[in-house]
């Protein structure tokens, strides 16, 4: 069986027009996705039908697509989308609900949402050949997630995780978890990310595939399992984005057999130029194949991905400092606590810090950060 994965899938600015043309993937991988069993993508923006649909407060871009966008991928040979991400909700519930509809509708499966939590944690079996696998979706905690009666994603949380992976054994005889999280803009693992996935695949999984950092990072076998930690950028075309870490990515093809669950990648250049994913010249992959095999390197030393998660931290903590400020001081707190004067923290930078707070990957930066902060001080 081959089945392929790939990630972030958000059709705006010039890519409105190219999958109107039926041109934003190439020929070159419409042919890998059509050669395959089954295929899977990263739809991270909510299908929108009505244009008096209202997106959310929350902090960072609303994103949002048309079902023109979801046909597309059927013809291209979509079989199913991860919806587990952090813009699932960006236009609300209405959002999610014409999302999963349109899914519906169009005859792609979804994983990883839900219009409750207990429907967005049931993973999807799929059954290609002589095969049943197991599709398992999460995000992290972010603006995007279920609730019990709210819809949404299916977030990161162990416990539920790890239930849902153990109930999956027996209807499924291979297991893929599919992660959304990550520290933007960062070619590695988090040390936190690292040690989550080992602990999937200690419980049985067959391969781990993470994405949402908006840029490739490597990969390693832990246990024979493989662990893909970020595919980059799918097809997400950003009008002030143009460099070879937001533009370059790659296709995961898992080859999976009954002994064990084998790979090969497929890198690719996107949105650089034009509003196109192409898969990459002999010359763009030499580069590409040079550099993933020194993150892998650094990946399976902890030592070494540590040092540079410090260097990443060194870069990123004033950002996390500075948005922490709030200008007061004892006495503003409490003429605030007796109702003379308002707070001093505006609600955009309220969303900011829960936010920070929320998410696993930010999370673990702010409080590295404040710690910096104070032993600096």
């Amino acid at each position: 069986m081959k089945l392929n994965i790939m990630g972030d899938f958000v059709p705006i600015g010039r890519g409105c027009l190219t999958v109107t043309n039926r041109s934003a993937i190439s020929e070159g991988i419409v042919s890998l996705i059509k050669d395959a069993d089954y295929n899977i993508i990263n739809l991270e923006c909510p299908v929108v039908n009505s244009p008096d649909t209202k997106k959310i407060v929350k902090d960072g871009p609303n994103l949002k697509c048309t079902e023109e966008a979801v046909s597309y991928l059927k013809d291209c040979g979509i079989d199913m989308v991860t919806l587990a991400n952090n813009h699932l909700k960006d236009y609300g519930s209405k959002g999610i609900q014409d999302t999963l509809e349109t899914c519906k509708k169009n005859g792609i499966e979804y994983v990883g949402a839900g219009m409750n939590l207990q429907e967005a944690r049931v993973p999807k079996v799929i059954q290609v050949g002589g095969y049943k696998v197991g599709i398992v979706n999460v995000c992290e905690n972010e603006s995007s997630i279920a609730a019990d009666c709210d819809p949404g994603s299916n977030p990161i949380d162990e416990i539920n995780n790890y239930y849902d992976i153990c109930n999956i054994k027996e209807k499924a005889d291979k297991i893929i978890i599919i992660i959304h999280g990550g520290s933007e803009h960062f070619h590695y693992p988090t040390p936190g990310i690292k040690k989550r996935c080992h602990f999937y695949a200690d419980l049985g999984v067959s391969a781990i595939v993470c994405h949402h950092t908006h840029c490739y990072s490597g990969y390693e076998v832990y246990h024979g399992v493989p662990i893909f930690y970020s595919l980059g950028n799918f097809f997400f075309d950003r009008k002030k984005r143009n460099s070879w870490l937001w533009n370059t990515g790659y296709l995961v093809q898992l080859r999976i057999t009954n002994d064990k669950t084998d790979f090969r990648i497929y890198p690719y250049v996107q949105c650089k130029d034009e509003a196109h994913v192409n898969l990459m010249d002999y010359e763009q992959e030499q580069l590409f194949s040079v550099n993933i095999d020194k993150i892998n390197e650094i990946i399976k030393n902890d030592s070494a991905l540590q040092a540079k998660y410090r260097e990443w931290l060194n870069k990123r903590y004033k950002d996390y400092i500075s948005r922490t400020i709030t200008w007061g001081n004892k006495f503003f707190e409490v003429a605030y606590k007796r109702n003379l004067v308002p707070a001093c923290i505006s609600k955009n930078k309220a969303m900011l810090l829960l936010n920070y707070i929320k998410c696993e990957s930010h999370c673990d930066l702010m409080k590295l950060s404040l710690e910096k902060y104070i032993n600096e001080r």
